[in-house]
């Protein structure tokens, strides 16, 4: 009965859960993904882009994304001076909690603990009267006694004592926040199934598929090419008469030209599903973004007792957003490959000159 195995890890009970609280902030995030900078579509273009004291750099064309997202994430961060009195509170009573080693304490130690210090019960959300019946099951007569009993009669005796629990957590949060905090949840269960767990995980499965493909044929290409060019190479000095170093140099190119258009076929890959990504993303977060302007991101929840709902509401605006900026990881990492890539054969290129 998984109501009893709940109880059962009450008794284990630690105060480590203490809320960092956090609150939502104004932006819709469907006009932050239309923001994702897309990859170049040729290596020289990603070389040119990313270019920063001569060198390629990964954040050089990436930078206003990046300043964006990073302005969005610290306003997420900043707490009401609510939920930082609602923090420290609960801060207290976790330090107090440890200092008398509520962790050493028996079950019926801790329940007794729980009635002294209400402050806690408050905080865990946990009543003392389910630590007693937490207790009561490590009673061998008891736990005998409670397994004889029907799931009906079960139920019975488990709510007689959830009764204080249930009231508790009606104390420490508000219907409305309780409201606003399950609808929120559904939306971003099912962003992430259509999202996170459809689109982008299916992309990267796809994606590496396709990128194996594009490498195996380059391979195939490159076979030839770079045999001919170990068999040159070994004749470089003395033994490589002008004919020889002609042809070494122009079957070097020919690798890089390779190369290059398999980089191209990469970047173009990559250019068209991150397009692809963004709008799949829209649709998937608009109806977030939707409840998020129609609850006026969270304004309503100003309660001292809603300061759990307004973090949770902001810890999936950071959801929302972390999904956006892997997105652009995806657009920076094949573009400064590329760019990488295209200063090496720029390397080349001068060196036979």
């Amino acid at each position: 009965m998984k109501v009893v195995k709940s109880i059962i890890v009450l008794s284990g009970l630690m105060l480590s859960n203490i809320c960092f609280a956090q609150q939502p902030v104004k932006y819709e995030m469907t006009k932050i993904a239309e923001a994702v900078i897309l990859p170049t579509l040729t290596p020289k273009e990603a070389y040119a882009k990313s270019l920063k004291e001569g060198r390629p750099d990964e954040n050089q064309m990436f930078a206003v994304f990046y300043n964006r997202a990073n302005k969005i994430a610290n306003e997420l961060s900043v707490r009401t001076d609510k939920q930082i009195a609602a923090t420290n509170k609960a801060k207290k009573t976790g330090y107090k909690a440890n200092n008398d080693d509520f962790a050493a304490m028996s079950t019926a130690e801790k329940a007794q603990y729980m009635r002294d210090n209400p402050e806690m019960q408050k905080t865990t959300g946990v009543s003392s009267s389910m630590m007693d019946l937490a207790a009561k099951m490590e009673d061998p007569a008891f736990k005998k006694k409670f397994d004889a009993m029907s799931d009906e009669q079960k139920a019975q005796l488990v709510m007689s004592y959830q009764q204080s629990s249930i009231s508790l957590n009606q104390r420490t949060h508000t219907q409305k926040a309780l409201k606003t905090s399950v609808e929120a949840g559904t939306l971003m269960g099912e962003f992430t199934s259509e999202y996170q767990t459809k689109a982008f995980t299916g992309f990267l499965v796809e994606k590496e598929n396709k990128m194996q493909v594009l490498d195996e044929k380059e391979e195939k290409l490159l076979a030839p090419v770079l045999a001919e060019k170990s068999k040159l190479q070994r004749l470089v000095g003395a033994n490589m008469s002008a004919a020889q170093s002609e042809r070494l140099k122009q079957v070097t190119l020919k690798e890089y030209a390779i190369r290059n258009t398999t980089y191209e076929a990469k970047l173009k890959y990559h250019h068209d599903k991150v397009l692809e990504l963004i709008a799949a993303y829209k649709r998937s977060a608009l109806p977030v973004d939707n409840f998020f302007a129609r609850i006026n991101y969270g304004a309503g929840l100003a309660a001292a007792k809603e300061t759990a709902e307004l973090a949770q509401l902001a810890g999936y605006q950071q959801g929302l957003l972390k999904a956006i900026v892997e997105l652009q990881d995806v657009s920076k990492n094949i573009t400064y490959e590329s760019a990488l890539f295209y200063e090496e054969k720029l390397k080349i290129e001068k060196s036979y000159q």
